[in-house]
């Protein structure tokens, strides 16, 4: 059990220094925009430019007006509403929970920091990346494939879904797969409630026709989301036999 709980907190390690650089990146990046005046379009589109690299994509918004720049495009854009309130609603800075991309059909994650522009209107810049691309970055496996994990947040929702063949395509929720497999409500509830609470651990459930650990870490860069390792209980005593 502590092994796997100790490779676990290497993975959620591993996801937190990449979310880390991102936020970091972006530090830099808004410094160098908050140089900048609003109006400044042609500085903006230049800073936007030199920002892009090759595994993931820029945007810089003016939440005053909702006009944003991409790497993509010669001048800024009006950014519809629905859209613009969603930047509106963030907090200073963050991690986004996936979400659909609107204009590329493409499931995303984005790292976001709030910035000031030199003439005091409020601005936000955003890094995304394929979610496709994070999970075979991250994901785990363990006792020669037999174990997997999940991204999941304090409500069992699954963020980022392992490539794993066990990993289950259908449901969205881990408690969903949970509560479906004639498990205890108590132990259930108190999984629940480890994960509200923030806290770390080991929990057992009867998952596929078997019993499963269910080892949780708490990530520190995206507060509230957790890194879940789902691995055979058969396995596990076969390792310590």
């Amino acid at each position: 059990m502590t092994d796997i709980l100790e490779v676990t907190a290497q993975g959620r390690h591993a996801l937190d220094i990449y979310l880390e650089k991102d936020m970091e990146m972006l530090c830099w990046f808004s410094d160098e925009l908050g140089e900048l005046s609003s109006q400044d379009e042609t500085g903006i589109l230049r800073a936007v430019r030199h920002s892009e690299s090759s595994d993931s994509d820029f945007i810089c918004v003016d939440l005053d007006t909702g006009t944003a720049y991409t790497p993509l495009l010669q001048t800024g854009w009006q950014m519809e509403s629905p859209y613009l309130e969603n930047f509106k609603a963030a907090g200073d800075s963050g991690v986004r929970e996936p979400f659909l991309d609107g204009y590329t059909g493409v499931w995303t994650i984005g790292s976001y920091i709030r910035f000031t522009f030199a003439d005091g209107v409020q601005g936000l810049v955003q890094k995304t990346q394929p979610l496709a691309e994070l999970a075979e970055r991250f994901s785990l496996s363990f006792y020669n494939d037999t174990g997997f994990s999940y991204v999941v947040n304090s409500g069992g929702d699954i963020l980022i879904r392992s490539l794993h063949h066990n990993s289950n395509r259908t449901f969205q929720n881990l408690f969903d797969i949970i509560d479906l497999q004639g498990n205890d409500a108590k132990e259930v509830d108190s999984f629940h409630t480890a994960l509200q609470n923030g806290s770390r651990g080991v929990a057992e459930f009867h998952y596929q026709d078997e019993y499963y650990v269910f080892c949780y870490v708490p990530l520190e860069r995206a507060p509230g989301w957790y890194v879940v390792s789902i691995v055979p209980s058969r396995v596990i005593m076969e390792q310590a036999d």
